[in-house]
């Protein structure tokens, strides 16, 4: 064997110099025999120590590279292990998150469908409670809607202050319309008398057939002088209409009853006046008998500073379309 100098692996034994291994374990006769290529492999710093290792210190560092590598196999395991598990519980998540994703998805539709749904609902409400609060025949509201809301105004007027004006308005003679044209021809009377009505008030105002041939109306935040502006128009709105019969055109008139309730006006006993609306209404529509008992198509008001009656004696000089008696 030459003289080994430093690292060089030039003057390392060769193989058929090995000591006599006798059962050394043939993975260290390997290691022994081969120290030269491995020797190779390793940094400079490393190499002096693998080419002075005797067969013993081999074992033992097999030894230990054994349990190394047993530790390294248990830790791989326990690794491919949780790895396993991780992956799993990943697995788990992504197909919960798609759950989610799902159920979100079938729950936007499904909330989607009810907003349609209660759309659909509250127009169907909106329009039941139009058709009863409304009068089939001629299209304004019903006594069953003034009674309900004519109350609010009546109340609110009271409460803050201000005047409300209660109407009965009645067809004239409107007996011999049925009774002479026939109840059809009745019924468009009505109806047409009901539509110049509501043409001629204001969006705040109410109107209402209150039964037959008789309407009201309540007019909120409005005192004597801005009543008789609103029934006058109604007035010679409806003394316009003309109807045709056959070759015959006829013509119709109204009654008007009205009363106004004023804030803190007490009555010869120093009560309210008018303490709700139906005795409001009930003196307009005493009003409105007094009108037809002055002639027929006339205004009267119950208020002291108005005169009692107001009547157009140009028109009443006119002759007129059908019989007033």
């Amino acid at each position: 064997m030459g003289k080994e100098t430093g690292t060089n692996l030039a003057v390392m034994p060769n193989p058929g110099d090995r000591p006599n291994m006798g059962k050394t374990p043939k993975l260290v006769q390997d290691l022994y025999g081969n120290r030269r290529e491995i020797a190779q492999t390793l940094e400079p710093v490393n190499r002096k120590g693998l080419e002075q290792m005797s067969p013993a210190d081999l074992v033992e560092m097999v030894s230990h590279l054994q349990v190394a590598l047993r530790d390294s196999r248990r830790i791989s395991e326990e690794d491919k292990t949780l790895i396993t598990r991780q992956g799993k519980l990943v697995e788990a998540q992504h197909a919960k998150v798609q759950e989610l994703i799902h159920e979100n998805g079938r729950l936007r539709a499904e909330s989607k469908e009810s907003e349609s749904e209660l759309k659909t609902l509250t127009a169907e409400i909106k329009k039941l409670k139009t058709l009863v609060s409304t009068d089939v025949l001629t299209g304004v509201k019903n006594r069953r809607y003034l009674e309900e809301e004519g109350i609010k105004e009546f109340e609110r007027g009271k409460r803050e202050q201000k005047p409300v004006t209660g109407v009965m308005v009645d067809i004239d003679h409107f007996k011999k319309f049925n009774d002479t044209y026939g109840h059809d021809f009745g019924d468009k009377v009505l109806t047409a008398v009901a539509q110049a009505m509501q043409s001629e008030i204001r969006p705040q105002d109410m109107l209402a057939r209150y039964g037959g041939e008789e309407f009201t109306l309540i007019l909120p935040n409005t005192g004597v002088d801005g009543a008789m502006v609103i029934l006058k128009r109604i007035q010679n709105k409806i003394r316009n209409l003309k109807f045709k019969h056959g070759d015959k055109e006829v013509g119709v008139t109204v009654s008007i009853g009205a009363a106004t309730f004023f804030p803190n006006q007490r009555d010869k006993v120093g009560e309210d006046e008018y303490s709700n609306l139906d005795e409001l209404r009930t003196r307009a529509d005493g009003e409105l008998y007094a009108a037809k008992e002055g002639g027929r198509n006339r205004i009267s008001f119950a208020k002291p500073e108005i005169p009692a009656i107001y009547a157009d004696s140009e028109y009443l000089n006119q002759n007129e379309t059908h019989d007033r008696n």
